[in-house]
């Protein structure tokens, strides 16, 4: 009998251990798919910030050349104004020689 005994309480500890290590191998079984869902979500993620990044660039690029069309328009804009000042100098003095004639002119005819 104690040898029965003794086989039976072999098994149930036998038993017990491969319980425990299925229960071992369940829990690692999850933690691994707890993983593999975080591997997931934050490559996800990753591909999520990938795509705004490449929006962003996107923006920056055109909002760069906006301002170099700008920057460009502005120029020619300066040089236009520049020009319109040199000839309304010029005018302002071909103006003054005018009316510096016209007196002349008009001493001229009074004397005359």
């Amino acid at each position: 009998m104690k040898l029965q005994e003794s086989f039976r309480s072999k098994n149930f500890e036998l038993t017990y251990e491969q319980s425990i290590q299925k229960v071992d191998a369940v829990e690692q079984g999850e933690d691994e798919r707890r993983l593999r869902l975080r591997i997931l979500l934050l490559e996800g993620e990753n591909n999520g910030l990938h795509d705004d990044l490449a929006e962003e660039q996107s923006r920056n690029d055109y909002l760069e050349k906006a301002k170099e069309d700008l920057r460009a328009q502005m120029n020619e804009r300066e040089a236009d104004l520049q020009r319109a000042q040199s000839d309304v100098r010029i005018r302002t003095r071909e103006l003054d020689n005018l009316k510096v004639c016209a007196l002349g002119w008009r001493k001229f005819i009074a004397d005359n």
